[in-house]
């Protein structure tokens, strides 16, 4: 009832984004004032306490029943019914209360949604609201949102205006602009192609509230800033194969959506937390080809404020240099010695994107498969027979074996560990950081679409890690379905990151299936 009154008192709902991020919001996050949403609204502010009451996280701070929230909106709207309750929740329609001088439901109801003749033209005001308020909870709440939030009715071609442009959005844009403000994308500017679609939109993630802007490209894609598509290739659900980043020429290659069947299906070798195996659907989106490296970080950092820079990992590139090591040798490693949270602002600042959730990182281990093989190479068709004894350091960077001051091989090292798409050391060299809170899995009846847990933990933040590293040495830990997790702020020696950019819906998809 909460959600329902504020988004037709407020003309928005009180948390937006994907299905985990409202569910999070929700848990964790006080509604935001209805001036922040809709810095319009008329709203009395005796009537948003009622909602925000509606809106508590513990349910005995909410309105116990549909009367006692009559009560309460009748308290908001005229203070002559204060202290005026409805009846015991023991009195059922018709039945007269055993309490002296407690009268029917049916007869307290009929006098509640009948209020004395007003005085004034403030009391009638209310008196009005009042009336419905009472109605709008009988019928689903419609009629409160029309009377006290009147909004008029606005073509979906209204022209969207800026300080110096302005254009009018084609129909398809316009329904497509409604649907990306549920995911926290609006558009940048007040300019538009000729089809009629924004130049520029943006995206702000409810979490770190970092903000990642999107420009459309001449064939109808919407890519992060900085990015443009490689050649004219085109994966399977007709987004461009791969992305390169202009800045330094880091490649991003494509993963087309679809179902698959994620964790262990049975015991086996694979570890508890992998199981039970479920069934998710995935969108489509890209992946960085290699993992964040030495290079990439030092860039971010020269952008940052001290107070935001990897104090660890600047320590570690401190102690590289005393030691002989050149900035070309240790640029091309993966970046370790770095926490989620540096992950996270390095991902959205500097690469336009997030970090990946663990259902995509497995899904792109598995090349893509509906049903996993053990390993990545063992996904790749494009790769010969491998022998199912071949030691697994010489296939991938594991086992614990190092050389020299740096321990991590440069990316692409270990040319069997590599998915059919071409992403390369999901099983070697670094562990990864994922997006997903750590727990263990929560299925749902049915296929879940792009999940990501995002509830809290009882505790200090884990978060998800996958793949195995240099250190790793149960072979187990290198299977495309093995999980693991750290704190938050652990800066370890083998845990690195990639990227991935999820674009927005985009006209392209359908100017090029012409």
């Amino acid at each position: 009832v909460g959600v329902i009154l504020y988004e037709l008192l407020v003309g928005r709902r009180p948390f937006g984004g994907a299905a985990q991020q409202m569910i999070r919001g929700h848990l964790t996050t006080a509604p935001p004032a209805f001036s922040d949403k809709n810095p319009q609204n008329q709203v009395p502010e005796s009537i948003e306490q009622v909602v925000m009451r509606c809106l508590e996280k513990q349910p005995e701070h909410r309105p116990r029943t549909a009367l006692h929230l009559l009560d309460e909106f009748r308290e908001a709207m005229d203070p002559r019914y204060a202290g005026v309750r409805p009846p015991s929740p023991g009195v059922g329609p018709g039945i007269t209360s055993q309490e002296p001088g407690v009268v029917t439901r049916a007869v307290e109801v009929t006098r509640l949604i009948s209020p004395p003749t007003p005085s004034s033209p403030r009391t009638r005001q209310r008196s009005r609201f009042l009336s419905v308020s009472l109605t709008a909870l009988g019928v689903g709440a419609c009629l409160i949102g029309l009377w006290i939030y009147p909004r008029k009715e606005k073509d979906e071609t209204r022209t969207i205006k800026g300080s110096s442009a302005s254009f009018t959005p084609s129909v398809a844009a316009a329904r497509q602009i409604k649907t990306w403000a549920e995911l926290g994308i609006e558009p940048v500017e007040a300019a538009g192609t000729e089809n009629g679609w924004p130049v520029q939109i943006r995206r702000q993630d409810p979490n770190t509230k970092d903000v990642v802007a999107f420009h459309i490209n001449p064939s109808g894609y919407y890519l992060p800033e900085g990015y443009e598509a490689e050649g004219n290739t085109m994966a399977a659900d007709k987004w461009p194969r791969a992305l390169i980043r202009t800045a330094d020429g880091v490649r991003f290659l494509r993963i087309a959506g679809d179902t698959y069947t994620m964790g262990s299906e049975g015991a086996g070798d694979d570890d508890v937390q992998s199981r039970p195996s479920h069934e998710v659907k995935l969108s489509g989106y890209y992946l960085q080809e290699n993992e964040v490296t030495n290079r990439e970080i030092a860039l971010h950092v020269k952008a940052i404020s001290d107070t935001e820079k990897p104090k660890s990992w600047m320590t570690h590139a401190l102690d590289w240099q005393k030691q002989g090591l050149t900035a070309d040798v240790v640029g091309a490693h993966p970046a370790t010695y770095l926490s989620h949270r540096d992950a996270e602002r390095f991902a959205a600042r500097f690469a336009g994107g997030m970090l990946p959730t663990e259902a995509q990182w497995e899904f792109a281990a598995r090349s893509r498969r509906a049903e996993a093989l053990p390993f990545v190479w063992n996904n790749n068709s494009t790769i010969k027979s491998i022998p199912a004894q071949a030691p697994l350091p010489l296939l991938c960077h594991v086992g614990g074996a190092s050389e020299g001051v740096l321990p991590t091989k440069p990316p692409g090292s270990f040319k069997n560990d590599v998915t059919a798409q071409g992403i390369y050391d999901l099983t070697g060299n670094v562990r990864e950081w994922c997006r997903d809170v750590w727990g263990p899995y929560r299925v749902a009846q049915g296929t879940v679409k792009d999940p990501c847990n995002h509830f809290p933990a009882d505790h200090a933040p884990g978060f998800v890690v996958r793949g195995s590293g240099y250190a790793t040495k149960d072979p187990r830990r290198a299977r495309v379905t093995s999980r693991d997790h750290a704190e938050e702020a652990e800066t370890e020696p083998d845990i690195g990151f990639r990227v991935v950019i999820e674009p927005p819906q985009s006209p392209g998809l359908e100017w090029n299936s012409k």
